[in-house]
């Protein structure tokens, strides 16, 4: 519903819906979108593998996870690592370190906020590439492999010593 409004302002907009459907949710998504008549601005396409997902991820304008609860979100990280601005809902579990560094903009899980911060990205260019580049940094200093690696050992480390 929230892309259903961002289109009336910014038609030229295309949503594209990845990965694979577990849980069987994506004939609901289908259906929805068929009843918000966005059929022509919506791409479908599947469960991306051996590095499409981050070719997917250089090629868009925005990353969006409006979700009531993701443990983490690794493809919030892999968006950031690519300098993509984001926007996701209070209920991703990296939504407080992406608020605190300015990385992009969290939203409650509401059509209205959801659409506002997607257009406030999508019309002020500096905006984006001011949070994508924020974004890029949270991940290199926080979540990159080496990063995570180190507070990993150090944990190690720390419980050894106790």
């Amino acid at each position: 519903p929230a892309f259903a409004e961002v289109v009336k302002k910014e038609p030229k907009a295309i949503l594209v819906i990845a990965g694979g459907d577990d849980e069987g949710y994506g004939k609901n998504i289908k259906s929805q979108i068929s009843n918000l008549k966005i059929s022509d601005r919506v791409i479908f396409t599947g469960m991306l593998v051996l590095g499409e997902e981050m070719a997917a991820l250089r090629d868009s304008n925005i990353f969006v996870m409006p979700s009531y609860s993701e443990s983490f979100g690794m493809a919030v990280v892999e968006a950031m690592s690519v300098g993509l601005p984001v926007v996701v809902a209070k209920g991703v579990g990296i939504s407080p370190y992406i608020a605190q560094a300015e990385a992009g903009i969290v939203v409650e899980k509401n059509v209205i906020q959801i659409m506002e911060a997607i257009l406030k990205i999508l019309g002020n260019p500096d905006l984006a590439k001011k949070i994508g580049k924020n974004g890029k940094k949270l991940v290199e200093e926080e979540f990159s492999s080496e990063k995570v690696a180190e507070k990993w050992i150090k944990e190690y480390n720390d419980l050894i010593k106790k």
